[in-house]
């Protein structure tokens, strides 16, 4: 989905209260959507969060967006994504996944190093 406005009109569509929307802090920055949207949203359409972190710019390449999507993500507090205001427009309760790709660091020192770095950021970001 482009952004928040394309996907709740396609869980909408449905006519259906069951599906929800994932919402991944990467994606929901380079959507240009606010937070504010969130909070209009319906809670029972996100039931679920994806957590990373990454540089944020004014416009980005397609070839750095895939980069960013598959392969190479930042622990979350280490770019510059807003990701707790956007947790913050979330509701409570809900699941919170991590999805850091980092394939370099996972081919230089191992999958543990990565979930290591991984954990202790986070940890940082929610105990700041």
């Amino acid at each position: 989905m482009p952004n928040l406005d394309a996907a709740i009109d396609v869980v909408n569509a449905g006519g259906r209260p069951g599906p929800g929307i994932l919402v991944d802090t990467l994606h929901f920055d380079r959507s240009g959507r606010s937070v504010e949207q969130l909070a209009r949203t319906p809670p029972s359409r996100l039931p679920f969060a994806h957590v990373a972190d990454a540089p944020v710019q004014k416009s980005y390449t397609t070839e750095e967006l895939l980069h960013a999507g598959r392969s190479e993500r930042l622990p979350p507090g280490e770019g510059e994504i807003d990701i707790r205001r956007v947790l913050e427009h979330m509701p409570d309760g809900i699941p919170v996944a991590l999805e850091v790709p980092m394939t370099a660091m996972a081919v230089a020192e191992g999958f543990e190093a990565v979930a290591l770095r991984v954990r202790q950021a986070a940890s940082r970001l929610l105990r700041d």
